[in-house]
């Protein structure tokens, strides 16, 4: 954030400890999901365990996106044998598109949409260690997580992730595990008004927190 461009937003930064990144490394690769939605691969893009995670990270430099509007969104060749994305067909969707950012040289993209002359991922998932991470950059508002195919894709991510069987993940800072009904092991990390990590449930549960079923099979309501 060094260019003159981003001065005015320095004063919100927030950094992410080795520690605090340590333990979200050892969640997902000992089981655990991990959703990094949207301004996920911008915050902590100087701590390299998180970078490391998310695949990807905004290039101060170099990664931008065109004004927040209709961005055009298709499903690639591998999206449509992926189980986030399987049978969804391309769709338009009030939001951002990010660009050029730092990639993984190996990321697969699921979804992409194009802008300055080059298609863009915007869906990945990739397995890490015993758990899975879903890297999905769309989100910039409440109309983006609303529209029905962008809903299901979230709602498919929550269920997809996790993989709590036999997991080693480090909970020596939890006393308990929450009812699916107070936040459903949710945890988000907060760039302005973007929710950007949510820690995933072991059950399905909406983008709100709440159980898909509707009803909490810890607390019956």
């Amino acid at each position: 954030m060094e260019a003159e461009r981003y001065a005015d937003q320095r004063d919100a930064a927030y950094t992410l400890t080795d520690d605090d990144a340590a333990v979200i490394e050892r969640h997902v690769t000992g089981g655990g999901g991990l959703l990094a939605l949207h301004t996920a691969v911008i915050c902590f893009d100087a701590q390299p365990r998180w970078r490391r995670l998310c695949g990807a990270a905004w290039d101060w430099e170099a990664s931008s996106h065109p004004p927040a509007g209709p961005v055009p969104v298709e499903v690639t060749a591998a999206g449509r044998d992926h189980p986030l994305t399987a049978g969804l067909e391309d769709f338009t969707v009030e939001d951002e598109a990010y660009g050029f950012l730092d990639e993984d040289a190996d990321l697969v993209a699921l979804l992409v949409s194009g802008h300055g002359g080059r298609d863009h991922p915007l869906l990945w998932a990739r397995e890490v260690g015993a758990g899975r991470v879903v890297t999905d950059l769309l989100g910039h508002g409440p109309g983006s997580l609303a529209h029905p195919t962008h809903r299901t894709i979230l709602e498919r991510a929550l269920r997809w992730a996790p993989r709590r069987a036999g997991a080693t993940a480090d909970r020596r800072r939890v006393r308990r595990r929450p009812c699916l009904r107070e936040i459903v092991d949710v945890v988000r990390l907060r760039r302005g008004d973007d929710a950007v990590l949510l820690e995933l449930a072991d059950e399905g549960a909406d983008v709100l927190g709440r159980p898909s079923s509707g009803t909490c099979r810890r607390c019956g309501r």
